[in-house]
């Protein structure tokens, strides 16, 4: 009886943690307090863990900035040895219509990628979960904050018990502390009083001389 109710035990344990809702895509590899570098790329995951027959895609990412124009280019590709699925070759969008830049005018660069299978797979978290990985390419003239917000998502697999995900909070990447600060100019009175002050100095000296 005793080993009858821990086994009990363990499967309500098990069932209520596979029924947990969670937050889904996952994003890896910004956290915490992320930063760049202008003239130097960064990578993210987006990955989908512990999904039971999961047989397809589609996630909208928004990488924008507080500037017109952003000096920003964006690019996304699947990891073989990590993708969900048998093969790549359905993977949207395909490499020959990257990078991805902020149209004119606009502040804000849409990626969506996807991909279905015709055979649902279970994603094992932290291994064949990664739907992408995101190159992010700030240009040397990028400055000020970039936002990462998934503005939408929609995975088809066996839901059967389990609650609504929720999209994963918007997150902030701040530009790096760019070194020494320059050395900031003597204000321009005050390089009067000095040459003046000098002046001075020298007149004082040579009448005591003559």
């Amino acid at each position: 009886m005793v080993r009858t109710g821990w086994a009990v035990a363990a499967f309500v344990v098990l069932t209520a943690g596979n029924a947990r809702a969670g937050t889904l895509p996952v994003i890896e590899g910004l956290q915490p307090d992320p930063t760049y570098t202008p003239g130097t790329p960064f990578t993210f995951g987006v990955r989908a863990p512990g999904l039971p027959d999961f047989s397809g895609f589609s996630v909208e990412l928004v990488i924008s900035s507080d500037f017109i124009d952003p000096d920003l280019a964006v690019t996304a590709a699947p990891d073989p040895s990590q993708y969900p699925f048998t093969t790549t070759a359905g993977f949207q969008p395909p490499p020959d219509v990257q990078p991805f830049t902020a149209p004119a005018g606009e502040s804000e660069i849409h990626l969506t990628i996807s991909d279905s299978a015709a055979k649902g797979v279970f994603t094992t978290p932290d291994s064949k979960d990664l739907l992408a990985v995101v190159t992010v390419s700030p240009g040397t003239g990028m400055e000020g904050p970039i936002t990462l917000t998934v503005a939408g998502a929609t995975f088809t697999f066996n839901q059967e018990g389990r609650p609504r995900d929720s999209l994963p909070d918007p997150l902030t990447i701040d530009q790096a502390d760019g070194g020494s600060p320059a050395p900031v100019p003597a204000p321009a009175g005050v390089v009067l009083l000095a040459v003046a002050g000098a002046v001075l100095a020298v007149r004082g000296w040579m009448s005591r001389v003559v």
